[in-house]
């Protein structure tokens, strides 16, 4: 009976840790999700484009929900967020499409706006 609470205890602990852990991992991939969400919706406005509401509300079709979230996670996933930043302070609208792996989306956006144009050399 004495090394059943120990164990018992043991193992308690784990799990609290474990759920820690787990939890301190949610709270992370959440902050990196909104600093990259935050970015690519920067990124839309100087381009003159309004971000989606959701995923689902591009322009009503699948295709274009698809396309959307796959920007947003390409841009949490980026490694080009500082040279982003710079672009972004720097007021420029062209050149993001050197460094921006969602420069592909951003354009067909602009081409797909009535009344947009691309920027210049895109």
């Amino acid at each position: 009976m004495e090394g059943i609470i120990p164990a018992a205890t043991v193992l308690g602990a784990a799990v609290l840790l474990g759920a820690l852990i787990w939890k301190l991992r949610s709270v992370a991939r959440s902050m990196v999700d909104q600093s990259a969400r935050g970015l690519m919706v920067r990124m839309l406005a100087r381009q003159g484009l309004a971000p989606p509401a959701s995923a689902r509300t591009v322009d009503g079709t699948e295709a274009a929900a698809q396309a959307a979230a796959h920007a947003f996670r390409n841009c949490a996933m980026c490694q080009a967020a500082e040279e982003c930043e710079r672009f972004l302070a720097s007021g420029d609208r062209e050149g993001f499409e050197a460094f921006c792996p969602n420069s592909g989306y951003i354009l067909q956006r602009l081409r797909d706006a009535p009344g947009k144009e691309a920027p210049a050399g895109a």
